[in-house]
């Protein structure tokens, strides 16, 4: 504890080589503390010591506490990696015991969707989506992995449930415009994205490089939009 303490005042200071010494001084007397092997885990990745901070943060699930945070930090830094195959895994092990975590899910979806995992990305995020169907940010990847396996009717509905909670969200609306445009509804699309244009214009910019708009190329109220 006191190892701890003291490694967490330092890290508040911005102290972070003496922080991590003291976890590592911490861990040379408690090697099978997994929350000193979590925090110095935790404090090597933000210092930019990936491999390293992978290599504590599986020692502290096999410490003398099985921590979901461990799980899902670890969980995330592989896939930040590109090491998706054993990022699942991690995932998939954590979920045994945290079947109901939210977070692993959403963040083991997350990575199945890096991974071009689509369908089972698509699973993942309805389990997250059972938890917790108040995340606009879940709600963006997981109509987004939809759209990815051509599920339009289930995307659309999600989208406008959050829409009906976040009825000026840019980002949802925009989504589903998406949706409507690979559709071939493109009258409905187009008024989706005058809406998100007027809600924040920066998105202007950013539909002329998005390929999914690729349909409405020679749509007029399209066209009118970009030019605005």
């Amino acid at each position: 504890t006191n190892y701890h303490q003291l490694a967490l005042a330092q890290q508040s200071r911005g102290e972070k080589t003496k922080a991590l010494k003291t976890y590592e001084a911490g861990i040379a007397t408690h090697p099978q503390s997994s929350i000193l092997l979590y925090n110095a885990g935790t404090l090597m990745d933000d210092m930019g010591q990936k491999e390293k901070a992978a290599e504590v943060l599986f020692k502290s699930l096999q410490g003398d506490e099985y921590l979901e945070d461990a799980v899902n930090h670890l969980g995330v830094l592989l896939g930040q990696m590109k090491q998706y195959r054993e990022s699942v895994q991690v995932f998939d092990k954590g979920l045994v015991q945290y079947d109901k975590s939210y977070q692993l899910w959403f963040n083991r979806g997350i990575v199945l969707d890096m991974a071009k995992r689509q369908e089972e990305a698509v699973a993942s995020f309805d389990r997250a989506y059972e938890l917790n169907q108040e995340d606009p940010v879940l709600i963006n990847y997981y109509t987004g992995a939809l759209l990815q396996t051509r599920d339009y009717t289930k995307a659309i509905r999600i989208l406008k449930q959050g829409l009906n909670n976040y009825p000026d969200d840019a980002e949802l609306m925009y989504g589903l415009s998406k949706v409507y445009s690979q559709m071939g509804e493109k009258d409905v699309a187009v008024d989706l994205l005058k809406r998100v244009a007027a809600l924040d214009p920066v998105y202007l910019v950013r539909m002329q490089k998005d390929l999914d708009f690729k349909t409405l190329q020679n749509h007029p109220g399209y066209k009118n939009l970009l030019v605005s």
